[in-house]
C-alpha cells in the first residue's frame, strides 16, 4: 500500500511557497436552538451552512527564506481572495478570516527560517453577487406551510363524536358569520358594492357544516378558500376614492387587512355554559377551540401572504402590521394544544413576516411632525416640505384640516418624510 505520505501536496498560499506544519479545519452549519416557555420540546431555526476556516501553522526555511517570508506578507495584505493549496485537502479559494493577522516569528537563536500563524476562511460569493431572497416568496411559502400544518391535527380530533358533533358544527356555523362580519368590514372601507358570491359561500359553509366534519380536508378548503376571498378584495379593490388624500388608500388596505385578521383571529368558537357550573363535556370544548384555532391560522397565514404583496404607506404603518400580526401569531405560539410542527410553521412565518416589513420599512417613508410658526395655506408648506406643491392635500387629508389656505401655526401636523 501506497504511503499516505506520498498523497501530500505542495503548499502554498497565493503561490507563495510554504511548509505546512499543521492545520486545523471548523466545520459545521450554524444552528439556533431555543427553548419557549411552557414547551417541553425546544425549536430549531437552521441558518445554513458556516463558512469553512482553517488555522494554519506554517513556515519557509532555507537561504532564501526572507525573500519567501516577504511573499507570504504581500499576498496576505492584498484584498484577496487567494489560493490556498491545502496538503491534505487540495487548492482552495480563501481570504484571511474576520479580525486574523498574519504572526511572522523569527530568531537570531535560530537563523534560516520564519514560523507563519495565520487562520483562513473560505471566499464565498463576492460582495455584489449575493444570491437575494425573495421574501415575498418566502412569505408565501410559509403561509402555505401554516394551513397545512393546521390542516394535519383535523382528522385526528374527536369532531365527528356524539354531542361533539353538534356542538363543533355550530362552532363552523360561527366561522361563516364571522367571516361574514369580516367581509362587511371590508367592503365598508373600500367601497365594494356588492360580493354576492363571496356571501353565498360563506351561507353554504354555514349550511353545510355538519357534511363538512366529516370531510376534514374538504372543510379546511372551504374555510382557507373563503379566507383568501376576503383578504383578495383588499389586494384588488379600487379604494383610491375614498381616501381623503393622495395615497391614503395605503392606510386604508392595510387597516382592513388588520381588522379582517383580528376578527377571524378572535372569533368566538366556544358555546358557554347554560348555566354557571354546569358540565362541560371536554371533547366539545376541544372540539370547538380547535374549529376556532383553525380559522385563527388560516387567518393569519392569509394575512400575512397578502402583506408580502401589499403596497404601505409608512414605516409607522409596517410598525402596526408587526404589532398587530404579532399579537395574533402570539395566540397560536403560547396555545399548548398547538402542534409541535404548527408551532414551528407559526414561528417560521413569524420570521419571514418580520424579515419582509424590515427590508420594506427602510425603503418607506417615516412620519414626523412639522410646526408652522404662523398660519400658512397648505400649498406653501408642501412646497418648503417636499419642493412640490401639488402635496397640499396629503397635508390636509393627513391632518383633516378644514381649511387647505389656513393650516393654524403653532400646532403640530403630521408629515411623511421620504427615506
Amino acid at each position: 500500500m501506497a504511503d499516505w505520505r506520498d498523497s501530500l501536496l505542495d503548499a502554498s498560499i497565493g503561490g507563495a511557497p510554504i511548509f505546512v506544519k499543521d492545520v486545523k479545519g471548523v466545520h459545521g452549519r450554524r444552528t439556533t436552538v431555543r427553548e419557549m416557555p411552557g414547551r417541553d420540546t425546544p425549536t430549531r431555526e437552521d441558518h445554513g451552512r458556516a463558512a469553512r476556516r482553517w488555522s494554519v501553522t506554517a513556515f519557509v526555511i532555507g537561504p532564501d527564506y526572507m525573500a519567501d517570508r516577504d511573499a507570504v506578507i504581500e499576498v496576505l495584505e492584498s484584498p484577496g481572495p487567494y489560493s490556498f493549496v491545502h496538503p491534505w485537502q487540495g487548492e482552495l479559494s480563501v481570504v484571511l478570516d474576520e479580525n486574523s493577522t498574519l504572526e511572522v516569528h523569527e530568531s537570531d537563536a535560530e537563523g534560516g527560517w520564519a514560523r507563519l500563524s495565520f487562520s483562513l476562511a473560505e471566499s464565498g460569493e463576492p460582495d455584489g453577487v449575493r444570491t437575494r431572497v425573495s421574501t415575498t416568496a418566502a412569505l408565501a411559502t410559509a403561509s402555505a406551510a401554516v394551513i397545512a400544518a393546521v390542516g394535519a391535527e383535523l382528522p385526528n380530533a374527536k369532531l365527528t363524536v356524539g354531542a361533539v358533533f353538534s356542538a363543533v358544527a355550530a362552532a363552523v356555523s360561527k366561522v361563516a358569520a364571522a367571516m361574514m362580519l369580516a367581509k362587511r368590514k371590508v367592503m365598508g372601507a373600500l367601497g365594494v358594492a356588492d360580493a354576492a358570491r363571496l356571501t353565498d359561500a360563506m351561507q353554504s359553509l354555514q349550511t353545510n357544516a355538519r357534511r363538512l366534519l366529516n370531510t376534514p380536508d374538504e372543510l379546511l378548503t372551504t374555510v382557507s378558500s373563503l379566507t383568501a376571498e376576503v383578504f383578495s378584495l383588499i389586494r384588488d379593490q379600487d379604494g383610491e376614492d375614498l381616501a381623503s388624500y393622495p395615497g391614503g388608500e395605503r392606510v386604508i388596505r392595510a387597516d382592513a387587512a388588520l381588522t379582517a385578521a383580528q376578527d377571524l383571529g378572535r372569533a368566538e368558537t366556544m358555546t358557554p355554559p347554560p348555566y354557571e357550573g354546569a358540565y362541560v363535556d371536554p371533547d366539545v370544548r376541544a372540539g370547538e377551540a380547535l374549529i376556532g384555532k383553525v380559522l385563527l391560522a388560516v387567518g393569519v397565514a392569509h394575512a400575512a401572504d397578502l402583506f408580502g404583496t401589499l403596497p404601505l404607506e409608512s414605516s409607522k404603518t409596517a410598525d402596526k402590521v408587526l404589532e398587530v400580526m404579532g399579537g395574533l401569531f402570539d395566540l397560536l405560539l403560547v396555545d399548548p394544544t398547538t402542534s409541535d410542527d404548527l408551532f414551528l410553521a407559526v414561528t417560521d412565518l413569524k420570521a419571514a413576516l418580520d424579515s419582509h416589513l424590515a427590508a420594506l420599512a427602510a425603503s418607506l417613508p417615516t412620519v414626523e411632525t412639522y410646526t408652522p410658526t404662523t398660519s400658512l395655506p397648505a400649498l406653501l408648506v408642501a412646497f418648503w416640505l417636499y419642493g412640490d406643491p401639488t402635496r397640499d392635500l396629503e397635508i390636509v387629508g393627513r391632518n383633516r384640516v378644514p381649511d387647505p389656505n389656513f393650516l393654524p401655526g403653532g400646532e403640530p401636523l403630521e408629515v411623511l418624510v421620504d427615506a
